[in-house]
């Protein structure tokens, strides 16, 4: 009984590490001026992305295979 209890909690476990692949990128969008509200930045190949803040900030989770935004 102990050992099919381990095994389990062995699988649940290797499973939980197999979901948790994204990474957060975040940054600032800028321009000679300063930052630019309103940008769209999405991970390239997929429709994943987000919308700049009035600051030009942007937090995104992306997959850890993502190449480029």
């Amino acid at each position: 009984m102990m050992k099919k209890l381990l095994l389990m909690l062995s699988f649940i476990l290797v499973a939980s590490f197999s979901w948790a692949q994204d990474r957060t990128v975040s940054g600032t969008v800028t321009d000679a001026d300063g930052p630019l509200p309103g940008v769209n930045v999405i991970v390239k190949g997929i429709t994943q992305g987000t919308t700049t803040h009035l600051d030009g900030n942007y937090k995104l989770s992306v997959p850890a295979d993502a190449e480029a935004l």
